[in-house]
């Protein structure tokens, strides 16, 4: 059985004084009405039985409901920035960390945000409003759906852009040109709009309107990071920290990584084993730590660990120099028999490189 297609009334048509009206508000449904887009006869539909709508008169070929959408749509909003005696005009900036340019662990994801700023009334910008009208600028010729001057200004005007089916053209936006454009699917998309301020959002699109970015308190972002430190003793701990607290130091080697939610979730294949991003990363940093501190030793870098078809950590040594089996009860610092396992390292090779290279990274070694 095939899906019903949902019916796509028109709602509104043009009278005979040239104004746009809603079906449920004609009251001589007798008088002449046409399509906002060809112009052509349609009549009223306010029967008992279907939703009340205006239909054409005669079939028209060239004039679908996209095209009716997108002309109703000028002739509406045309009319309410033409009549509104205030109109607030919503732009969306971006605030960052006021440490975002000198921090070298700032990451997007927590280091900066959208933000909205406070709202301006395009009435007192705007004095004219035109529907299709031509603006030319450094010899080129733009045609705006609706386009919106000031006799003081007119060098600086605003285009309307009314999108049904095909997005602002990008010759117009590379014009420099500001720009709202609005996605229209349906009649109460342009309801919502002349009913509401205009919001930067997934539905009204600015261009050209380069709002200053700002820097927000330090206090209000946090970065999340992985920070490897390793302490005197040799022995090394991944901690889960933010920015604010990197200025301590607790070790005498340090690396801070930022690191998302989703990197925490990643695996890493490492001779045949995944183990978590975290993990992968833990190692690599202890092998950097051990080529400036040798004394730092784990047995997750050394050649003779290995993985049990269990998953467990054991020393490959166990039985012909009577180490420990688990790794967890040997004391690696101790252990005559530690190498840092090279396969290992030429796996983890890409990582090492990244931590040495990545200019978000902080690398913090101790005066010693």
């Amino acid at each position: 059985m095939r899906n019903k297609v949902e019916k796509k009334y028109q709602h509104f048509a043009v009278d005979e004084s040239g104004h746009i009206v809603n079906i449920h508000d004609v009251q001589n449904r007798n008088q002449h009405f046409c399509c906002p887009y060809c112009k052509h006869e349609m009549i009223t539909k306010m029967g008992k039985i279907r939703e009340w709508h205006f239909a054409h008169k005669h079939i028209d070929d060239e004039c679908d409901y996209n095209h009716y959408l997108h002309s109703t749509a000028e002739f509406l909003i045309y009319g309410w920035l033409s009549k509104s005696s205030s109109i607030q005009v919503i732009v969306k900036t971006i605030e960052r960390c006021e440490h975002y340019y000198t921090c070298k662990l700032k990451d997007d994801n927590y280091c900066s945000k959208n933000i909205y700023l406070p709202p301006i009334d395009i009435v007192k910008w705007i004095d004219n409003w035109s529907i299709e009208k031509t603006f030319s600028k450094n010899g080129h010729e733009y045609r705006a759906d609706i386009l919106g001057n000031n006799k003081y200004h007119e060098d600086n005007p605003i285009f309307i852009e009314i999108c049904v089916t095909h997005p602002c053209e990008k010759e117009k936006i590379e014009s420099g040109i500001k720009i709202i454009e609005f996605k229209i699917e349906t009649e109460d998309d342009i309801l919502n709009i002349i009913n509401n301020p205009i919001k930067e959002g997934d539905k009204t699109k600015f261009y050209n309107f380069q709002p200053k970015k700002l820097l927000g308190q330090w206090d209000n972002y946090s970065n999340r990071i992985k920070r490897f430190i390793l302490y005197n003793s040799g022995k090394a701990y991944m901690e889960s920290t933010d920015c604010h607290n990197l200025n301590k130091h607790w070790g005498i080697f340090e690396i801070a990584v930022p690191m998302s939610e989703e990197c925490e979730d990643v695996p890493v294949e490492l001779g045949g084993n995944f183990i978590s991003y975290p993990s992968a990363l833990f190692d690599a940093c202890y092998i950097m730590a051990n080529k400036l501190f040798p004394f730092a030793k784990h047995c997750n870098i050394c050649r003779w660990h290995c993985f049990t078809n269990f998953g467990e950590n054991i020393c490959k040594l166990y039985k012909k120099c009577h180490t420990q089996r688990y790794c967890d009860e040997n004391n690696p610092l101790a252990c005559q028999y530690f190498q840092v396992d090279w396969n290992l390292q030429n796996q983890l090779s890409e990582m090492i490189n990244s931590l040495t290279n990545r200019p978000e990274v902080s690398i913090w070694k101790k005066d010693i």
